[in-house]
């Protein structure tokens, strides 16, 4: 569905409403105004990233020591992209302000 809107989204703009170069600083930069079906979207993937470290963490309690540790190096691999996600909105929002 969300491949779909995405697609489609000249026709409604439920996923960007409005797509522009700002050229206002130094550097062009692509300012995207997200619409509903995006933040839509960005709960639903959430929701279900955090539902797969729950059930990681109940397999990890379940299990022999010897497969606990390839479990935790999943769990703390599982860490990066969300820690260089919101390092990535931290550091956009102080470039902002």
């Amino acid at each position: 569905m969300t491949l779909i809107l995405n697609y489609t989204n000249d026709f409604h703009h439920l996923f960007y409403k409005k797509i522009y170069m700002n050229d206002y600083g130094l550097f062009p930069i692509v300012e995207i105004i997200q619409g509903p079906w995006y933040w839509v979207n960005i709960i639903y993937t959430y929701f279900l990233i955090g539902l797969g470290y729950i059930i990681c963490s109940i397999v990890y309690m379940k299990s022999v020591s010897i497969i606990k540790k390839q479990i935790l190096i999943v769990m703390i691999a599982y860490m990066f992209p969300f820690a260089f996600y919101f390092s990535g909105i931290l550091f956009s929002y102080a470039i902002k302000v």
